[in-house]
């Protein structure tokens, strides 16, 4: 008992921590001058033009668009400059806005335009840690280039993973499902994007953190900081996009590698110790900047967090000019529907039937303990879906990746299934001979 409590003290002091590096880290790079970082989005603004404020990469197929909206915030934040304290400024989070152009997408263009009838808005509730990168990294590229850079570090760490996973003989059987889960978060798309980026990146990290060295997450306590550290990476960089895979893809690469037991009631229990120590991660870094936010600023950030908090659990939007409301089976609809095209129904398919096919011609063997994660796993963008009902309703077109983690998972169960026949039948061999 009091080893769990030592570990639950640990994890909320990390969070504290973390909640005091984050903003000095932000605090440090509001110091950086602007006038070179908006020669360089006053260079870029081309390219966010030419795509408009929605963008479909890919003519028809929602997979592909690009959120310039949310890119536009973060132009405008990296822009901002004012008398304040920097203190203020990380905590609140200053954009340019105007009475004519509500969204922070066309504001940006207003500001360029040399419109000075601007007023100050503030976008205090998230950390926009993300910040801590893009204005370094605008001081000496334009957005096109730090594409191309997004580009090369993702494609390299792609590749890296593929590296180890083909190098471990365990992990080996699901490289095909690694791919099959970067074709459905569409991942050569997300280079394009700083905002999907952001979150791709601890993604990525957090899986080659797991296959290059798996040594510390077999202890509890292990487990505790890495998913912990993963909750709280999400909430620093990330403006509530598709955060839900940033545990469940870690998750499940953690099971590959350590799901050995044979302790059903033990895999239940270290699933949901796991969820718990990201979401302490994810809601308490969250917290801690609606408490910064507070102190630092003459607004009460807590109660406009809280209230936005329930707008996007709620069932209802105002977001299209009227109030409806939102049923479950039209968010699932919505988020599922963007794989209404043949290629993705062509692969989802092949799934299904790899999987049926394999239990009904005795194939495969399930391992309990397998079909209670991998059902968990399968189950978990549902739980989203109907907790962020109202976000996952409007957003569908980023929020459907969330369904990725259940055609991951599945996947991955019918690979696991087929490795556990293998084993048994291996074993039988042994006690035979």
């Amino acid at each position: 008992m009091r080893d769990k409590l030592f570990v639950w003290l640990r994890t909320i002091l990390v969070v504290i921590i973390s909640a005091v590096v984050g903003y000095i880290a932000l605090i440090l790079v509001y110091m950086l001058p602007v006038d070179q970082i908006r020669e360089n989005v006053g260079d870029s603004l081309d390219v966010l033009e030419q795509e408009g404020i929605t963008h479909n990469v890919i003519e028809g197929y929602d997979t592909t668009r690009l959120d310039n909206y949310t890119e536009g915030l973060t132009f405008n934040s990296a822009i901002f400059d004012s008398n304040d304290s920097v203190f203020e400024k990380a905590a609140s989070i200053h954009q340019y806005r105007y009475q004519d152009a509500q969204m922070y997408y066309d504001a940006l263009f207003e500001y360029y335009s040399g419109n000075e009838n601007y007023y100050v808005d503030e976008y205090a509730r998230d950390w926009h840690g993300y910040l801590v990168f893009v204005k370094p990294a605008l001081l000496l590229f334009n957005y096109s280039a730090i594409r191309m850079i997004n580009l090369i570090i993702q494609l390299i760490l792609v590749v890296l993973i593929c590296i180890f996973i083909y190098r471990d003989e365990k992990v080996r059987p699901y490289l095909v499902a690694f791919g099959v889960l970067l074709f459905f978060i569409t991942a050569p798309m997300l280079f394009m994007s700083m905002e999907y980026s952001a979150l791709f990146y601890v993604i990525l990290i957090s899986v080659l953190y797991i296959m290059h060295d798996n040594s510390i997450l077999k202890s509890e306590k292990g487990r505790s900081i890495f998913f912990t550290l993963i909750g709280i990476a999400v909430a620093y960089v990330d403006v509530l996009t598709f955060p839900l895979l940033t545990f469940g893809i870690p998750m499940v690469f953690w099971y590959i590698k350590n799901g050995e037991t044979k302790d059903t009631r033990n895999c239940v229990i270290t699933f949901a110790e796991n969820l718990l120590y990201w979401l302490t991660g994810y809601a308490g870094m969250w917290g801690m900047k609606w408490i910064i936010a507070t102190v630092f600023t003459d607004k009460n950030i807590i109660k406009d967090a809280v209230l936005m908090v329930l707008y996007r659990m709620s069932s209802t939007s105002a977001e299209s000019g009227e109030n409806i409301t939102i049923s479950l089976g039209e968010v699932i609809r919505r988020n599922f529907g963007v794989y209404a095209h043949v290629p993705y129904i062509a692969v989802i398919l092949i799934i299904l039937l790899h999987v049926v096919y394999g239990l009904v011609k005795k194939r495969y063997a399930v391992n309990r303990n397998s079909l209670i994660f991998y059902g968990m796993i399968i189950l978990m963008p549902f739980g989203w879906f109907v907790a962020v009902k109202n976000h996952s309703y409007i957003h569908y077109w980023m929020t459907y990746r969330n369904v990725a983690l259940s055609l991951f998972a599945l996947l991955c169960f019918g690979v696991d299934c087929y490795c556990y026949r293998r084993e048994l039948i291996c074993r039988q061999t042994r006690i035979e001979e």
